[in-house]
């Protein structure tokens, strides 16, 4: 009888040791879990604040164009092997209509600046009405993965004689940011 009570109180004793190794692993466990989740939203959070950010930037520009041609941002800074866009946008200032297209070259051959019309080096035409804009996206992508400062050359074929049709968006090419 004694030997049996004692087996119970074994029993008992280890159930109770395996109950609270489970919680305090469960509990371990929940803590990492979250800690986890904060860290991702947290992260999330600064790229939705860095990607609108620029979005207000790249708006800003288009409001305040009054030359003939203007390039917003007027920098572009971009991560290592990846992407980014500018606004290419022409302001016709004459009394009649004009007819142009754009042009773009690489100062490099590690850079990639194309446009989002054609997906090509040279834009499709446009006939811009007088006091009117055209906006044209620039894809640039860094092929070559090298932290440094190149360009994109843009020119305007077809500007009415005066307007300054060229202008030169520099790039910089900076470290790869990880997310996690």
């Amino acid at each position: 009888m004694l030997n049996n009570m004692l087996k119970k109180k074994k029993g008992a004793i280890e159930l109770s040791m395996t109950t609270i190794i489970v919680i305090v692993m469960g509990v371990t466990l929940l803590i990492l879990g979250i800690t986890f989740v904060r860290t991702i939203f947290t992260k999330v959070g600064g790229i939705s604040k860095e990607t609108f950010a620029r979005a207000d930037t790249l708006l800003q520009g288009l409001e305040n164009v009054n030359e003939f041609l203007t390039i917003t941002p007027s920098i572009a800074e971009i991560e290592q092997t990846k992407d980014s866009v500018s606004i290419i946008t022409i302001l016709n200032l004459q009394g009649d209509s004009i007819k142009i297209s754009a042009e773009v070259t690489p100062a490099d051959k590690g850079i990639e600046c194309i446009f989002g019309d054609t997906s090509k080096t040279t834009s499709d035409s446009y006939t811009i009405s007088s006091g009117k804009t055209k906006s044209l996206k620039l894809f640039i992508k860094d092929l070559k993965g090298n932290i440094r400062t190149t360009a994109c050359n843009v020119e305007i074929i077809g500007a009415p004689e005066g307007e300054d049709n060229a202008e030169t968006i520099p790039i910089r090419i900076v470290k790869e940011v990880s997310t996690f």
